[in-house]
């Protein structure tokens, strides 16, 4: 057997054993951090080791400090456990290692990456036209999701941020509720929009934006473009908001909503539980977490999102190892301002919002609406950031 086959199956055959182990060992044990820490933070040896040497010895390092997440005993954190299927796939696109930054570097992983995003649309009721990537959780893909919010209203505004930045730029409102998660706040320092632009809607008492509340605030400033955050599954009660009426009061004052749906979009998915997110087809932009219900490996998220009237060329990420997804929703036609020229420019009379998708190796972008779609919506482009 050659040394590549023999340090890769001694791998594989590792992380069996650990798998095999999930039902019957401790979903977590005291653990002494320090002593973990130091016994990971050894001397750099500057001499060459076997490396069947080095995997044994990583595993007797990690063995104690591991907590048995992907087990049929763990329950916290809405994390679901890799099938075994997800994690082959995992170590098959470890092993093929591309550089999946476009076409001419990786074009099965392009393709991979837009037929997934496809199949997610499709599962998960967005509509075929919207532009979907993978990013590393739903952290990145909430961002992605406010970052095309935020680039299409100051673009209708008549300002384009991404040529003169956020300085002088038209105020935004972002309007959320009571019992929002922790990255919607995260998303808006890490965009420059601040969380002192929030607004809060009651909400009842599972969680829920009380769609009456949201009337009222949207209605006390009609005059400035809204950001709408809206959840598909509270992190705490799985409580879905009323997504066909919050998209109706959004759009009658020109805001944009976007679907915190990285809990609970996956009702979707289901008839039984679809009803819960009726309406969710109507917003402009989704996440959504796949290592949650779909059981792939942690961690990934999906952002859809409409894509922008010119963006640089795209540039692909890695394909998901854990989808989380960002999905934009095609908007009407707009006039913003004249892109650098190192921007493509869409066809003549096809313009639509522009978006900022970011990505990172668990996490995929994609964009390219159907031939069929309506001639108001512009094609599909994404601008991405890769951290490889």
């Amino acid at each position: 057997m050659d040394e590549l086959t023999k340090i890769l199956k001694h791998a594989a055959e590792h992380a069996a054993t650990y798998r095999r182990s999930l039902p019957e060992r401790p979903v977590a044990r005291p653990v002494d951090y320090e002593a973990l820490r130091a016994a990971f933070s050894r001397p750099l040896d500057r001499s060459p080791a076997d490396p069947l040497t080095v995997v044994d010895e990583l595993v007797a390092v990690a063995e104690t400090g591991l907590v048995a997440t992907a087990g049929p005993r763990f329950f916290g954190f809405v994390v679901g456990g890799a099938l075994p299927a997800a994690t082959a796939a995992e170590i098959l696109a470890a092993g093929w290692d591309q550089n999946a930054f476009n076409a001419a570097l990786s074009p099965a992983a392009l393709a991979a990456e837009e037929a997934a995003g496809g199949w997610l649309k499709d599962l998960l009721g967005i509509p075929a036209t919207a532009s979907t990537g993978f990013v590393t959780g739903g952290q990145a893909a909430n961002t992605a999701g406010l970052a095309a919010a935020r680039h299409h209203l100051l673009t209708e505004a008549g300002w384009d941020v991404g040529r003169k930045g956020l300085g002088g730029a038209p105020r935004l409102r972002v309007v959320a509720g009571e019992e929002r998660h922790a990255t919607i706040d995260r998303s808006l320092r890490l965009l420059g929009l601040g969380t002192d632009c929030l607004e809060m809607v009651l909400t009842n008492g599972r969680g829920a934006l009380d769609t009456d509340d949201l009337r009222r605030v949207l209605a006390s400033d009609p005059g400035t473009p809204a950001i709408v955050c809206t959840q598909a599954g509270n992190v705490n009660t799985g409580a879905c908001d009323d997504l066909r009426t919050a998209c109706d009061l959004t759009h009658a004052h020109g805001g944009w909503v976007h679907v915190d749906g990285a809990f609970g979009l996956w009702a979707a998915a289901s008839p039984a539980t679809r009803h819960l997110v009726d309406g969710v087809e109507l917003a402009d932009s989704w996440a959504c977490d796949g290592h949650k219900w779909l059981n792939v490996p942690t961690t990934a998220a999906t952002p859809s999102v409409p894509a922008p009237p010119s963006t640089p060329t795209p540039c692909r990420t890695p394909p998901p190892t854990s989808p989380a997804l960002t999905a934009l929703r095609p908007v009407a036609p707009t006039t913003p301002p004249s892109p650098p020229a190192t921007h493509e420019a869409s066809p003549p009379g096809q313009r639509c919002a522009n978006s900022a998708v970011t990505a990172s190796p668990n996490w995929w972008t994609a964009a390219a609406p159907s031939p069929a779609a309506s001639p108001k919506a512009c094609p599909r482009r994404a601008l991405r950031w890769s951290t490889t």
